[in-house]
């Protein structure tokens, strides 16, 4: 929040490389790690999506121009992962992860 420009945006556009960089180390450390240990950790990668997409919308000088493209790709993620989710079956093994 020390940024002189757009400080919302630009702290945003921070946690979200910073939580990205998580999600990719965890990815890197997936055989490695516990699955009970991984897969909430690995979570993480959606917030940094959401991040970087709030500090796209935000910060950028040309925003505007760009907003229909910013909403359009929001908006596909948004419904690809719903898809993703509501697909879900029973069977899945991240079902007894949270046991």
């Amino acid at each position: 929040m020390r940024a002189s420009y757009r400080p919302v945006p630009v702290t945003l556009g921070v946690v979200g490389a910073w939580a990205g960089l998580l999600a990719g180390v965890t990815a890197a450390l997936a055989g490695h790690l516990p699955a009970r240990a991984w897969w909430p950790i690995h979570k993480v990668a959606a917030v940094a999506l959401v991040l970087a997409w709030l500090h796209g919308v935000l910060a950028g000088g040309d925003t505007y121009a760009l907003r229909w493209i910013y909403v359009g790709t929001g908006l596909i993620v948004a419904v690809v992962a719903l898809s993703r989710y509501a697909a879900r079956t029973a069977g899945e093994p991240v079902e007894g992860l949270h046991r």
